[in-house]
């Protein structure tokens, strides 16, 4: 662009670049307003008070500056973020073990040479999406397309081989598709297509086998074999009545303390308030409706937190410490499906009913399968 001489004609800019390619242009082709990951001289991004942050600098000007010649970048606040969470990882596991090192930092939040800290939590939002899909795609599936299921079942498999919480979303998935088609064969003799039977099969033989292999020398470790699960029955009013308090006090406790403890999460008191308001809001409204639309989606949702509260009340580790770490992770995977829910249960309410061009509703009709 420089060498057209378009940089002298016209504003230059975009969301992100880096320094190291600017650093290797020349002098008048660093030009233009762009956005950086992390800046070393701005408070915006280090934080003020953050003691971390601005001694990293100022260290990194007295030990490198002579070599590098150059101010630190995103890469020297990523490699350096990277050793630290690595050697806390280790020194939290007490072992170089790269799983049991991943596992000691996956979900710790963690203040770092940037403003609000963060945490180890990716995971998260690929695993809310796959949750979003698989509603989305069974919902799809209510008007008989069988390409809907099959992409349902297949985003539920994408779930359970993110994270574990995905498990109890495909079997949900799973026996909602068998209640339906059943309910089509009895009433429309309609037959899944066998491609369609055969490619489900394929997407849940995955899971199967990881449940089956990999991941069951991980569920039986040594503290499910001292603390069985069902030891925890005569625990388990108390423990229901603590989650039920924790969940009710979320949206009223908006302290400034509480939030700080949730940002790095990117979920603060407002999402736990439209969310309490919104899960029964969209019950309601279906069932005034009949669950004429959206029973699938509300039977799988609701299935989904009930085996979170399931997970809750057997875990054999301290029930306060679990729900601290893991509740806002939780709330994070199910916040856009509680949308989606609450948008199906409020489509019957706005008119949208189909007519034929003589002024009647229009039913679909079905002939049996010969």
């Amino acid at each position: 662009a420089d060498s057209f001489g378009l940089l002298k004609k016209f504003p230059v800019g975009g969301p992100q670049v880096e320094l190291e390619p600017l650093y290797g242009l020349a002098p008048e082709a660093r030009t233009g307003f762009w956005g950086i990951e992390w800046s070393y001289s701005s408070d915006l991004c280090l934080g003020k008070g953050n003691k971390a942050a601005h001694q990293f600098v100022k260290d990194y000007f007295a030990h490198y500056l002579n070599t590098q010649k150059k101010p630190p970048t995103a890469r020297q606040c990523f490699g350096y973020v990277s050793m630290d969470r690595m050697l806390a990882g280790m020194a939290a596991a007490k072992t170089t073990d790269s799983v049991k090192v991943a596992r000691a930092i996956e979900g710790e939040k963690f203040q770092s040479i940037f403003i609000d800290g963060g945490y180890f939590g990716h995971a998260d939002y690929v695993e809310a999406i796959w949750i979003l899909l698989t509603l989305i795609y069974l919902q799809a599936g209510e008007s008989g397309d069988g390409a809907a299921d099959v992409m349902a079942v297949a985003c539920a498999v994408g779930a359970a081989l993110t994270k574990d919480e995905g498990t109890p979303l495909l079997f949900a998935t799973l026996g909602v598709l068998i209640l339906r088609q059943a309910w089509r064969w009895r009433r429309w003799q309609e037959r899944p297509a066998l491609r369609n039977l055969a490619i489900a099969a394929a997407c849940v033989l995955p899971v199967l086998i990881w449940h089956l292999t990999w991941s069951l020398s991980g569920k039986i470790s040594p503290l499910m074999l001292n603390h069985h699960p069902l030891s925890l029955l005569p625990q388990l009013p108390s423990r229901a009545a603590t989650i039920v308090r924790y969940i009710a006090a979320i949206p009223q406790n908006p302290t400034l303390s509480a939030l700080s403890t949730r940002v790095a999460t990117g979920i603060g008191w407002n999402t736990y308030v439209w969310m309490a308001l919104a899960l029964p809001m969209s019950v309601l409204l279906l069932a005034f409706n009949r669950f004429r639309t959206g029973a699938a989606i509300s039977v799988v949702f609701g299935l989904q937190l009930l085996a979170y509260f399931v997970v809750y009340l057997f875990t054999p580790i301290d029930l306060t410490e679990h729900l601290s770490e893991s509740a806002d992770r939780v709330i994070l995977q199910l916040a856009p499906s509680l949308i989606l829910l609450l948008a199906v249960s409020i489509s019957p309410y706005l008119g949208a009913t189909r007519r034929d061009a003589g002024g009647m509703r229009h039913t679909e009709h079905r002939q049996p399968a010969a």
